[in-house]
């Protein structure tokens, strides 16, 4: 009888060993897919900054300031980017806090 009781604590002890085992590999691979989505943001965010500095960077060219129309759309496109930019930090900024 004591075998018996021993051989089940072992059994169980297995069991709980396994399921710690699974659940610290699902958190890592949730961790992993976090770390995944924190860099594609990042590199979303270094590309739409790249793109708004290069438009900011157009509207002192005399070709896009002397020309109204050309400014207004070159001034929209940074707007756009800029809303672009709150939403894709934001983004982040969730995504972060996860780690």
């Amino acid at each position: 009888p004591a075998r018996q009781s021993a051989s089940a604590s072992s059994s169980d002890d297995c069991s709980s060993g396994k399921e710690a085992w699974e659940k610290r590999k699902q958190e890592e691979a949730g961790r992993r897919k976090i770390e995944k989505e924190v860099a594609r943001l990042e590199k979303l965010i270094a590309e739409a900054e790249a793109k708004k500095t290069e438009l900011e960077t157009s509207l002192s060219l005399p070709e896009v300031y002397s020309n109204g129309e050309k400014a207004k759309s070159v001034q929209q496109k940074i707007s756009a980017l800029e809303a672009e930019l709150d939403k894709l930090n934001g983004e982040w900024e969730a995504a972060a806090e996860k780690l």
